[in-house]
């Protein structure tokens, strides 16, 4: 469904809504895919709660495997829903408000250090989708030093990035840099352009928003280098152990959803039209090719790579994390099951 151009304020206000949720899909949403699941569809689907913390490229194969019935091809009645905090839906996830969270890994491991049995089972990035932004007098990272930056959280990947980014130049939080809590993405530019900050840790699309205001591009946390898990599918080990078969058909349709995304660009501009609610085609085309082209993986694998750099990360503030293997925070069941399916391998042919 295609909606109304809206303009940078509007896309921005609409991008930092505070909860939104989506019911289930209808049969057929999208024409395209109407003969795709008709034939798998289940007459009794079961119901599965999804939180998502971030509204970026990255979200674009849940939101079309959600609307174009790939989950209702699984028999899954899926809900998706939108809280703009990791930790308001880390807590949604703990207190059984939802099944499936979308959130960082960093947030998975903190829980289960503190004795929640949470683990991610895939993710959806293999590193930071993330740049910084900061005022046109501000051209090297030396210039941030003295500086405020706004990150969404703190504790969030965006505040994970930037500490990242400081400590490869010599900088460090709170001592060079004044790290500012704005809330959400869609509040970024607007405390940019008061001056309340002089540079953030964005992602897509208000990158995009940024630039059109005249704002400098700082540096791109993409090209870092960084193994991160950016975006991990997340439960519990009693969900999962639980509901094995439900998470198994969830993760198979995201599989399905990550392929069709990268292959299907219509469709993929038509669904983050619908999400973003805007018809801008600079600014849906650069989100897509981003995300489509560098950062989403063919395949959400987790790694226990991944789960390693966040454990250096969590051990700043949980010593604990340092003797701590980090396969412990992983269930690579499902995904190791949909190799001996062959499922990665009918998709992408290799």
């Amino acid at each position: 469904m295609r909606v109304p151009l809206l303009s940078a304020t509007a896309l921005a206000l609409v991008v930092g809504t505070t909860l939104a949720c989506r019911p289930a899909a209808t049969p057929g949403p999208v024409p395209s895919l109407a003969a795709d699941v008709t034939s798998q569809t289940l007459t009794a689907p079961e119901r599965l709660r999804v939180v998502y913390v971030t509204r970026n490229g990255a979200m674009g194969p849940l939101w079309l495997a959600h609307e174009a019935g790939l989950f209702a091809a699984q028999g899954i009645a899926s809900e998706m829903t939108y809280i703009s905090s990791g930790t308001l839906g880390m807590q949604a996830l703990l207190a059984h408000e939802v099944d499936i969270g979308v959130i960082a890994a960093s947030s998975v491991i903190a829980a289960n250090l503190g004795g929640a049995d949470t683990v991610y089972i895939g993710a959806i990035q293999r590193t930071f989708g993330l740049a910084i932004y900061a005022q046109p007098e501000i051209t090297t990272p030396t210039d941030l030093a003295g500086k405020r930056v706004g990150v969404t959280r703190r504790n969030s990947t965006t505040d994970v990035g930037l500490g990242y980014y400081l400590d490869k130049y010599g900088l460090a939080a709170d001592r060079d840099v004044q790290v500012i809590e704005i809330g959400d993405q869609a509040a970024m530019v607007p405390a940019l352009k008061s001056g309340a900050i002089q540079a953030a840790v964005l992602s897509d699309p208000t990158t995009f928003l940024a630039r059109r205001e005249g704002f400098n591009s700082l540096a791109d946390l993409t090209q870092m280098g960084v193994e991160y898990p950016q975006s991990a599918l997340s439960t519990t080990r009693a969900f999962a152990g639980e509901h094995r078969d439900l998470v198994l058909r969830f993760l198979r349709a995201v599989y399905e959803g990550f392929h069709r995304y990268k292959t299907d660009r219509a469709l993929a501009l038509s669904v983050l039209a619908d999400y973003f609610q805007t018809d801008d085609p600079e600014l849906l085309e650069n989100v897509y090719d981003l995300y489509a082209g560098r950062l989403v993986q063919d395949v959400p694998r987790a790694t226990a790579a991944g789960a390693r750099t966040v454990l250096r990360e969590v051990a700043g503030a949980d010593p604990q994390a340092r003797d701590v293997e980090p396969t412990r925070f992983l269930d690579l069941s499902f995904a190791d099951a949909l190799d001996r399916e062959g499922l990665p391998a009918g998709l992408w042919g290799r």
